[in-house]
């Protein structure tokens, strides 16, 4: 069924599609400070992070549809919990989701995008010298999650 965003039952039916993918797929809804839209989580299985990666995927919905067309897409991306309680993201997904087309296939999409992140987290490059995730920082230069090189005053 092709996406109709001026629709409130499209906006309503796309919403319960995105969330039930989800719920399938083993994410749970959580609330982030910051935002109103639904944001649905998944733990990356880690024997050495202990569940301190998170991919996560904010889906647009708030009260149970999708926001508006032009507003904004949905995004995916991976956060890690680091040892100073801060979080930072660590990868995200190369394009957003754009709700155009047929539903299933914003769905589809969006389940793609989420695979591709989560396989980001578990085939990425760890820090020599603590084993924290590494990302590449907006210079362009590997950096290590936890900032471990800062000396502790």
């Amino acid at each position: 069924m092709y996406y109709n965003s001026f629709l409130q039952e499209d906006r309503q039916v796309l919403a319960a599609d995105l969330e039930a993918m989800l719920t399938k797929a083993g994410f749970t809804k959580q609330t982030r400070p910051g935002t109103y839209e639904d944001v649905y989580v998944l733990g990356v299985n880690d024997d050495t992070h202990n569940g301190r990666i998170n991919v996560l995927v904010y889906t647009s919905i708030e009260r149970g549809e999708i926001r508006e067309c032009g507003t904004d897409a949905i995004r995916v991306c991976a956060v890690y919990s680091a040892k100073d309680g801060k979080e930072r993201g660590i990868a995200a997904a190369e394009k957003r989701v754009n709700r155009v087309g047929d539903m299933s296939a914003i769905v589809d999409r969006t389940y793609g995008r989420m695979r591709d992140v989560y396989k980001i987290v578990k085939t990425s490059t760890r820090c020599k010298s603590c084993n924290a995730p590494v990302f590449v920082s907006k210079a362009g230069k590997e950096c290590c999650a936890d900032i471990c090189w800062v000396r502790k005053a």
